[in-house]
C-alpha cells in the first residue's frame, strides 16, 4: 500500500489552516481535498471539492500566532506573580495597621468615644429597643428582639441568644459621619452572622427608640451619594435625606446615562449594520 493510499481520507490541515479530509490523489504533488465544518457539535465534511498542494498533519501556525501564544503565557506568570505579591504586600499592611493601633493606644484613648460605654449600661438596662444596621448595601432599621434571636443557625426552634459585641478598632470606614472622621479611634458595634461567632460582623447603631433610629438613619443619608436604594428608603422610614432636590439631580444623572447607552447601542447597530452589507456585497 503506497503512501497516498494510507493518508486517503484522512484528516489534514492546508497552508490558510482549513481541516480537510482527504478524498483522493491527484498527482505527485496535488491532493483532492474536502473542508470539514462544525454541524451541532460534529465535524461533517461540507462544501465543494477542491485541490490543495500541500496537506499538513497539524494547522501551520505564523510566526504573529506564536509570539502571541508567548506573550500569553509570559502574562499569565505576571499575574500569578502580581496576585502573590499583593497577597503579601495585603499580609504586610495588617501586620502594620496592628502594631499601629497597639502602639499609639494610650495616645489615641482620650480620642475615644466613651459615650458609647453608656450605651453599654443602656443594653443592660433594657433601654435599647432598635438597631441601624450601616451596611453599605443594606442600611436599615431593625428591632432588637429581631436580630437578637437565634433563628438562622439551626431551624427556627429557639436555642439562645445572638450576643452583640463592642470593638475597638480603627474608624477609618468603620462608621459613618465627619464626626468620627476626625479621630483616630472609636469604639464600634457589632453583630455576628450566627450564634456561635462563626460568621462575619455586621456594625450597627444602638438606638433607645425608633425615632432615634430614624435620626441615626438620617445621619448616613445625608453624608452618602444617592441611590435607588436610598430613594426607597427615604419613602419607607420618612427621612429627610436624600433631599427633593438631591433626588432630581439623581434621577436626570440616570436618564442621561440611560441616553449615552441608547446612542452607543444605536451607533453600534448601525455599525454592524454597515458591515453587513459590506459583506453581502462582497459575496
Amino acid at each position: 500500500m503506497g503512501d497516498g493510499e494510507k493518508i486517503m481520507n484522512e484528516m489534514k490541515y492546508t497552508q490558510d489552516g482549513k481541516k480537510v479530509i482527504v478524498i483522493g490523489k491527484l498527482n505527485s504533488t496535488e491532493w483532492i481535498v474536502q473542508e470539514m465544518f462544525v454541524s451541532e457539535g460534529v465535524e461533517v465534511p461540507g462544501g465543494e471539492q477542491f485541490v490543495a498542494k500541500t496537506l499538513l498533519d497539524k494547522p501551520a501556525e505564523t510566526y504573529r500566532e506564536k509570539r502571541i501564544h508567548e506573550l500569553i503565557d509570559i502574562e499569565r506568570k505576571l499575574e500569578i506573580s502580581i496576585e502573590s505579591l499583593q497577597e503579601k504586600r495585603i499580609a504586610v499592611r495588617a501586620d502594620e495597621r496592628a502594631n499601629a493601633l497597639i502602639n499609639k493606644f494610650y495616645q489615641a484613648y482620650e480620642n475615644i468615644d466613651m459615650k458609647e460605654l453608656k450605651t453599654l449600661v443602656d443594653f443592660l438596662s433594657g433601654r435599647i429597643t432598635h438597631l441601624v444596621f450601616t451596611d453599605t448595601h443594606n442600611p436599615r432599621i431593625v428591632t432588637l428582639l429581631e436580630v437578637i434571636k437565634c433563628e438562622s443557625d439551626y431551624g427556627h426552634q429557639f436555642e439562645g441568644f445572638r450576643l452583640v459585641s463592642l470593638f475597638g478598632c480603627n474608624s477609618n470606614g468603620e462608621r459613618h459621619g465627619e464626626e468620627l472622621k476626625k479621630k483616630n479611634y472609636c469604639l464600634d458595634w457589632r453583630l455576628n452572622q450566627y450564634r456561635d461567632g462563626s460568621g462575619y460582623y455586621r456594625s450597627f447603631i444602638p438606638c433607645a427608640s425608633f425615632e432615634e433610629a430614624v435620626e441615626e438613619l438620617d445621619k448616613i443619608a445625608a453624608d452618602t451619594p444617592v441611590s435607588s436604594m436610598w430613594v426607597k428608603l427615604k419613602a419607607k422610614y420618612g427621612l429627610r435625606y436624600p433631599t427633593e432636590e438631591r433626588i432630581r439631580e439623581y434621577i436626570q444623572g440616570v436618564c442621561e446615562s440611560k441616553r449615552e447607552e441608547l446612542t452607543k447601542l444605536e451607533a453600534s447597530m448601525l455599525r454592524k449594520q454597515a458591515e453587513i452589507e459590506e459583506m453581502e456585497k462582497k459575496s
